[in-house]
C-alpha cells in the first residue's frame, strides 16, 4: 500500500501545504525567508542594545554559523555541498549484481544508482560518480545494455562497462553525448581480481578512470540538468513508514528498504540480506525513485527492451513518507525527474544518495509498511 505523504500527516501540515500551493510558495523558499528575517532581527537587536565595541566581534560569530549551515553551492548530482558552481564530468560505471559478483565496491560512493534488470531476472547496477569521488576500487564492473546507456545520456558522462550486447554497443559507436570507456578496447584502465570468479572480476578506480579522462582529453565540464534539493526536514516532521519492499521475481534479487528514522536513511537488503559493500559497510540512500515502465524480454537469452523515454508511474520514498509520482524525461539528453501526482509540482530531494528502482509496469507494486499497521 501506498499513503501520499499528505494522508499521514496532521492537519495543520495539510492546512500549511495548501497555503504553500495557494501562494506558490516551497519549503525551501519559506526555510529562506525565515532564516533571512531572523538574521535581520538578531542584527537590529544587537545593533540597540549590544555595546559598540563588542558589536563586530558578535555579527561576525552570527553570520559566520548561518554559513556554515547553508550551502553556497551545491552537486547538481546529489545536492551536497560542493566549493563551486561548475558541473564537473560525471563517470557511469556498470555495476555486476548477479550472486557471483558480490560484495560490490565503490557504489556508496556514488551520487546516483540506477537499478534494472540485464537478463532473466538479474538486475544490474548504473552508478553515477561525482568525477572528484575517491573509491580505491569500483565493481565489478560489467556490460552495457541500450536502456543503460540511455541513462548515462542524460548526464553526458564517461561511460565505463565490459562489453555489451550487439545493440548498445552499436548506439555507443554513433551517440557523441557519452564518452565510451569499453574495457575490451581500453584495458589498461581496468584490472581483474584473481579473488573473483570471471566474468565476475573485472574492476576499475577513481585513479584510473580520472587517468582515462586526462589520457584522452575528454572535457571535464559538463551541463546536465540538476534536481531541485532541499534541507532535511527535523525528525518530528519524519514519516512513519518501517519498510518498502520490490518484487524483481528473483528470491536473491527481490529487496527491501528499511527506514531508519534516527539517521534519516534508507538502509538496502537484497533476497533476504543485508546488502553489504566488500569492507562490511551496508548500503544506504536518502531517497528512493521507483519507475514504473514497459519492459519485455527480446531473445531467449533473457534480454530486454527498456522504455526510458516519455512519462509513466513512480513512487518517491524520502524521509518516511511516500508519495505518489510521475516520471517524465521528454529525450535522451534530458534528465529523468518526478513530479508529485497530488500538486503536480516537481519532487524535490533530500541531498545525498539516490537509487532509482526501474520496474517493469508489468511487475507486483512496491510493498510499504507503516507503523500504524504493525
Amino acid at each position: 500500500m501506498v499513503k501520499n505523504k499528505s494522508s499521514i500527516t496532521n492537519g495543520a501540515v495539510d492546512k500549511g501545504k495548501k497555503l504553500l500551493k495557494k501562494f506558490g510558495l516551497t519549503p525551501l523558499m519559506i526555510w529562506i525567508g525565515v532564516s533571512g528575517f531572523s538574521i535581520v532581527m538578531v542584527a537590529t537587536l544587537l545593533i540597540v542594545f549590544w555595546p559598540a565595541g563588542q558589536l563586530d566581534n558578535v555579527v561576525n560569530d552570527v553570520l559566520s554559523n548561518v554559513n556554515n549551515d547553508e550551502c553556497e553551492f551545491r552537486s547538481n548530482l546529489d545536492g551536497k555541498c560542493v566549493e563551486n558552481d561548475q558541473n564537473t564530468l560525471p563517470i557511469v560505471v556498470m555495476i555486476d549484481n548477479h550472486v557471483d559478483a558480490r560484495p560490490p565496491e565503490g557504489i556508496d560512493e556514488a551520487s546516483i544508482v540506477f537499478e534494472a534488470i540485464a537478463e532473466g531476472t538479474i538486475t544490474r547496477l548504473v552508478a553515477v560518480f561525482d568525477m572528484n569521488m575517491e573509491p580505491t576500487d569500483i565493481g565489478p564492473v560489467r556490460s552495457a545494455r541500450p536502456y543503460f546507456v540511455d541513462y548515462a545520456t542524460e548526464f553526458g558522462a564517461v561511460y565505463a562497462h565490459v562489453g555489451g550486447s550487439d545493440e548498445a554497443l552499436s548506439i555507443l559507436q554513433r551517440r557523441k553525448s557519452v564518452y565510451d570507456l569499453n574495457e575490451f578496447s581500453n584495458a589498461a584502465y581496468f584490472w581483474r581480481d584473481p579473488a573473483r570468479v570471471a566474468p565476475h572480476s573485472v574492476m576499475t578506480s577513481s585513479e584510473l578512470l580520472k587517468r582515462a579522462i586526462e589520457t584522452k582529453e575528454w572535457s571535464t565540464q559538463s551541463s546536465f540538468g540538476s534536481w531541485i534539493f532541499r534541507p532535511e526536514v527535523d525528525k518530528e516532521d519524519r514519516g512513519d513508514m518501517i519498510s518498502a519492499r520490490i518484487d524483481y521475481r528473483s528470491l536473491v534479487h527481490n529487496i527491501t528498504w528499511v527506514y531508519d528514522n534516527e539517521e534519516n536513511v534508507y538502509w538496502r537488503s537484497q533476497g533476504g540480506l543485508k546488502h553489504k559493500m566488500a569492507d562490511g559497510t551496508q548500503l544506504s540512500a536518502k531517497n528512493i525513485a521507483i519507475v514504473y515502465t514497459e519492459s519485455t524480454p527480446i531473445d531467449d537469452y533473457g534480454r530486454r527492451r527498456t522504455t526510458t523515454i516519455g512519462s509513466g508511474k513512480a513512487v518517491v520514498l524520502q524521509e518516511g513518507y511516500a508519495i505518489e509520482a510521475k516520471w517524465q524525461r521528454d529525450n535522451l539528453n534530458d534528465r529523468t525527474r518526478f513530479y508529485d501526482n497530488e500538486t503536480g509540482n516537481e519532487i524535490n530531494f533530500v541531498p545525498g544518495q539516490t537509487w532509482i528502482e526501474v520496474i517493469p509496469d508489468h511487475f507486483p507494486e512496491i510493498e510499504i509498511k507503516y507503523s500504524d499497521e504493525e
